[in-house]
């Protein structure tokens, strides 16, 4: 007899075959077209980058095919009350700060206006976590964000934020790195370039940008990467083929230890300079003078040491060495004294190979100057993009001026901007689709006449 419910139990997995044979379809027919799309943007739209400091700008590109040579660089100092503490306070003076620096931009003008900005990392807050592996999607970022507002002292209202994370190498657990700043603050950097002209494709952390050029990309080993400055240092955990997964910014730098000098000795700031130039961690004639320096750097290895204890303790992971970058990394006998203090290994910083190998770095730029523009023009090249998802969740309308008021403008390189790789590009496209639509058209009108 005719069963008809076993008839449609047979049809139902034919039903199920077809609908999987038609997912697999449109799956591959997406991955294609996002494959073209990703090749497109990774071969032609490139973007130059920009590190904005309280105390300077740098402005680095690099070619984007064959040998990567920067193919422009700049620098310009700020005096104070521009930027503070990564806040703009000028808006105007920066801007005009900005347009100088594109001018006088060497050994030509910048070819795009497309750039990769410096994130403010004095303004950024991150938080990190270990969490089961389990949780995943709009359930992960419910709960970070569930996690965060107990933590963090932000108004989540006024706040762009984001997070990455990581598998540990105990399989039920990830590694989360919550990362966030105040809209303000970041609103204010992409209108100083949207009043340029500059189309703003991604932002990235300092931390993030120097792993890039100086860290050796490996997904088993952990470092900290300790950029002593001015007036801050940030304290970075790297790890996972150069990936953030813990950072801080705290006020304790050069300029702290050269006032507990003058402040110990008595002495005037410039003089407390001199002598920090010449005795660096050792010891000097006057014994009050280590005591000093001492009394920050400890602080400062404290902190350290506490962050190291608190990822390793919390992600199963150890951190096999420490890297020391920033101006204030270059005091005498520093190495030796880090290390006896964490108890880890000091590793020296190796630039990439295209750089190291580069004349023009060599000879012309200065590389711990441009360290954090140059990871920016390396993301740049590379369309690395949307680690962290702050562009995207800007939701300012930007001026997009047309080519003709580019080139107008002066800040931009009016030879590179019309034959462009991909003018180059989609013109020589344009030249094969001509050339095979004339040779099909003729050969159809052969057929038809024969």
């Amino acid at each position: 007899m005719f069963d008809k419910k076993k008839t449609e139990e047979k049809k139902a997995p034919v039903e199920k075959t077809a609908e999987k044979t038609i997912e697999k379809k449109e799956d591959l027919d997406s991955v294609r077209k996002t494959s073209l799309r990703s090749f497109a943007k990774r071969k032609i739209d490139s973007a130059f980058g920009m590190s904005i400091s309280d105390s300077s700008i740098e402005l680095l590109e690099f070619r984007p095919f064959l040998t990567h040579k920067p193919s422009s660089y700049s620098r310009i100092t700020l005096e104070e009350g521009i930027v503070l503490r990564g806040k703009i306070i000028d808006k105007d003076r920066l801007v005009d700060k900005i347009k100088t620096l594109l001018l006088n931009a060497k050994p030509g003008k910048v070819s795009t206006n497309r750039v990769v900005l410096s994130l403010p990392e004095e303004q950024v807050f991150t938080w990190s976590v270990a969490i089961s592996r389990s949780i995943s999607g709009s359930e992960l970022r419910a709960k970070i964000l569930e996690e965060a507002k107990k933590i963090v002292p932000l108004d989540f209202k006024k706040v762009y934020w984001d997070f990455v994370s990581y598998p540990l190498r105990q399989k039920e657990l990830q590694y989360v790195t919550f990362v966030g700043i105040s809209r303000d603050i970041l609103d204010g950097y992409f209108n100083v370039c949207s009043e340029l002209g500059l189309e703003v494709v991604d932002f990235s952390l300092e931390s993030m940008s120097l792993a890039r050029v100086f860290l050796p990309p490996s997904d088993k080993d952990d470092y900290v990467l300790l950029n002593i400055g001015g007036e801050t240092s940030t304290v970075s955990i790297i790890g996972g083929n150069q990936l953030l997964k813990l950072s801080f910014t705290l006020p304790l730098a050069g300029d702290a230890i050269t006032d507990a000098i003058a402040k110990s000795l008595n002495v005037t700031k410039l003089e407390a300079e001199q002598l920090k130039m010449k005795f660096g961690v050792g010891d000097s004639p006057n014994p009050s003078y280590k005591t000093a320096v001492e009394s920050v750097l400890n602080e400062l290895l404290k902190q350290v040491s506490e962050a190291i204890a608190y990822y390793e303790k919390n992600s199963g992971e150890t951190v096999d060495a420490i890297y020391l970058t920033g101006g204030s990394s270059l005091l005498n006998g520093l190495d030796g004294y880090v290390a006896q203090q964490t108890g880890k290994n000091i590793q020296a910083l190796a630039s990439l190979p295209f750089i190291v190998r580069s004349p023009i770095f060599k000879k012309e730029i200065n590389i711990k100057l441009f360290a954090d523009a140059v990871g920016l023009a390396i993301i740049g090249i590379s369309q690395d993009y949307k680690i962290l998802s702050f562009r995207k969740q800007i939701s300012i309308k930007g001026s997009k001026p047309s080519f003709f008021k580019k080139l107008r403008s002066g800040y931009f390189s009016k030879t590179k901007m019309i034959f462009s790789p991909a003018h180059i590009t989609y013109g020589l496209l344009f030249l094969l689709i001509v050339g095979l639509t004339t040779v099909f058209t003729l050969m159809w009108l052969n057929i038809r006449q024969g």
